[in-house]
C-alpha cells in the first residue's frame, strides 16, 4: 500500500510525469462546459490527459486540501502487467 499526497504538485512537474492524485481532483462544472470533459477515446489516460489540459494548459487554479477524499483499493488497468486490450 503506498500513500500519495498531491500537496507538492506544481503544474510544471508535468513535464516530468508528476500528475496530481486524479481520484481526488474536483473541478466546478464550468470548466468541463468551458475546456471540455474526459476524453473518451483515451482508453487509460483519459484522467491524465483532462489533468494536462485544465493545470497546464489551460493554467486553472488549483488548491491542495488536507483532507482524505479517496480509499482505493489497489489494482486496476494500468497496475496489470501487459493486459490484454478489452474488445
Amino acid at each position: 500500500m503506498r500513500y500519495y499526497s498531491s500537496r507538492h504538485f506544481r503544474p510544471w512537474l508535468a513535464r516530468f510525469g508528476c500528475m496530481p492524485a486524479h481520484p481526488s481532483f474536483y473541478c466546478r462544472r464550468a470548466l468541463f462546459e468551458k475546456w471540455g470533459a474526459y476524453a473518451a477515446d483515451y482508453r487509460i489516460a483519459a484522467d491524465h490527459e483532462l489533468l494536462i489540459r485544465l493545470l497546464v494548459r489551460r493554467k486553472i487554479r488549483a488548491r491542495y486540501v488536507r483532507e482524505v477524499f479517496v480509499k482505493m483499493r489497489p489494482g486496476g488497468i494500468t497496475r496489470a502487467p501487459w493486459a490484454a486490450p478489452s474488445r
